[in-house]
């Protein structure tokens, strides 16, 4: 990032973990899209690219506004870029992990590109899990329950589809296999009595 030009914040969090929870560090990165200028003053984040007619003219709007498109001024803000971001982490910390000996890996891509049948929750953010602690429902709770619940299901679900596959395919080859066996039987038997 910041041989990019940008500059970055990083806010490393080791909460206190709550009794039964899984540990969760975790590592905050801001890093602002709008650039600094030699001098080390805010750059623009986007420029104006006025619209042109055929002959090089600016073209207006019906209250002789000129009509312009904003243009940012660097790639990152883009959703290429910030994949590619992703993907550069994901290898970076999976390097990492490699390196330890530890087997965990991290995945930089959405469950539907993984082929996961699962629904991503929401972040409910530290002020809906402050009132959750609480014993007060929030919206953001209320809709992380109902997709833990659903995701239950669809795994539930799936397992029963793969199960009843199985005994198909089982069922399946069976009967193929008795079939086999019944037409050699009708073989055999009209090989002892052919019919003239």
């Amino acid at each position: 990032f910041v041989g990019k030009g940008m500059v970055v914040d990083w806010a490393f969090h080791l909460p206190d973990k709550k009794k039964d929870a899984a540990p969760n560090p975790h590592v905050h990165v801001l890093a602002p899209i709008r650039p600094l200028t030699p001098s080390g003053e805010w750059g623009p984040k986007q420029r104006r690219a006025y619209r042109t007619d055929g002959d090089g003219n600016r073209v207006f709007d019906g209250n002789g506004n000129p009509l312009f498109d904003a243009v940012p001024t660097t790639d990152w803000g883009s959703p290429g870029t910030l994949l590619e971001w992703r993907k550069n982490w994901a290898k970076t910390v999976n390097d990492a992990l490699a390196e330890k000996g530890i087997a965990a890996r991290v995945d930089h891509r959405s469950y539907a590109e993984r082929g996961i049948d699962k629904i991503p929750q929401i972040h409910e953010g530290p002020a809906s899990r402050q009132m959750e602690a609480k014993g007060i429902v929030t919206d953001n709770g209320e809709r992380n329950r109902w997709i833990a619940q659903t995701n239950k299901a669809i795994t539930g679900l799936l397992r029963e589809l793969k199960s009843l596959q199985e005994w198909f395919d089982s069922a399946q080859a069976e009967l193929e296999s008795l079939m086999e066996q019944w037409e050699q039987a009708a073989q055999a038997l009209e090989d002892r009595n052919p019919q003239s």
